[in-house]
């Protein structure tokens, strides 16, 4: 029977389109750079109306915000190239599913420059963490600025002389040296020092060892997904549809068709393999039809076997134990 509900539920149209979220997998922290500038991140965020990029370095918590005066490829590449002949070309540049970033003018600009683009899964934005860290702190100090009258850069260029993670600021861990803002400092504190790469790198393991701790405390691998599967992809009214695995790609993520021809790149977390499992197929079952299980005849002699008489048991105060009545099986 119990066969026989998971199957139905299984085949059932209604209850797969309306089943739960998958539970969130085991926290996969990015790798720490080694050195300042060699992995960033960018994103795109709205304030006030208008529309502001930020690019991040993974090793130093540097972050730059550029207002774009358009949402095409053309403008995000502008102001990534302004930065890149700044700080340098990085290596590895971590974005969304943007179509500014999906775009074939932006692999041209990612061919030229000579860097390795890494997109996220869609509906995912977890996975570009520190580009959404990074958009939260610049709302913050765009509305406090406003909201007080203060010049917003020059309430940036105090964090980036703030330290973070119990580590020097910012600034120092990208140029080695202070910047000298509206606070009392004096030159020795403006002189160029080098903070070891090591003590970044097991400081910045640390804190993430920390992080995953505390998050996989709720969660649990889910079981991965091959080729030609048939699987269930989560739209984003939180809905299941039918799809099917057409690509297998690194970190969870995979590309998806549904019945429709459309593709996706979706994470691990919103597909759901649903086996269809055929009751008729266990041979083992018991039959469900009571009145296919013959009766078997009892016999007169058996119903007239006479039980044995069991001696009676009489208390110290008089009364009579009788022993319970039981089938004799």
């Amino acid at each position: 029977m119990n066969a026989e509900i998971e199957a139905a539920v299984a085949n059932c149209t209604v209850c797969c389109e309306k089943q739960r979220s998958n539970s969130k997998e085991p926290l996969q922290p990015h790798e720490i750079p080694c050195r300042p500038w060699q992995k960033v991140c960018a994103d795109l965020f709205t304030w006030n109306n208008k529309e502001y990029i930020v690019l991040a370095d993974y090793y130093s918590r540097f972050f730059e915000i550029d207002q774009l005066r358009s949402l095409s490829s053309s403008a995000v590449i502008r102001k990534l190239s302004v930065n890149f002949a700044r700080h340098g070309i990085p290596e590895i540049l971590m974005s969304d599913n943007g179509p500014q970033f999906a775009s074939a003018e932006f692999a041209d600009f990612a061919s030229r420059w000579d860097f390795k683009h890494i997109t996220s899964s869609p509906r995912y934005p977890q996975s570009n963490g520190l580009a959404e860290k990074c958009v939260q702190i610049s709302k913050n100090i765009l509305d406090k600025t406003y909201k007080d009258g203060i010049d917003p850069l020059l309430a940036l260029l105090e964090y980036r002389t703030t330290p973070v993670d119990n580590l020097a600021s910012p600034a120092q861990l990208l140029m080695s040296r202070r910047l000298r803002s509206v606070l009392p400092t004096t030159g020795k504190q403006l002189q160029p020092k080098v903070v070891e790469p090591a003590d970044v790198c097991a400081r910045r393991e640390q804190v993430q060892s920390r992080q995953k701790l505390f998050y996989d405390r709720a969660a649990r691998n889910l079981p991965p997904l091959q080729m030609n599967d048939s699987i269930y992809l989560q739209t984003a009214d939180k809905t299941w549809k039918p799809a099917q695995i057409t690509r297998v790609d690194p970190n969870r993520s995979y590309q998806v068709q549904t019945a429709d021809g459309a593709q996706y790149q979706r994470n691990r977390r919103h597909l759901r393999h649903t086996p269809m499992r055929n009751p008729s197929s266990n041979a083992d079952d018991t039959p469900t039809d009571l009145t296919s299980v013959p009766l078997q005849k009892v016999t007169a002699s058996t119903s007239s076997k006479p039980t044995p008489s069991k001696p009676m048991t009489v208390t110290r105060s008089g009364r009579v134990v009788r022993a319970p009545q039981k089938l004799n099986l």
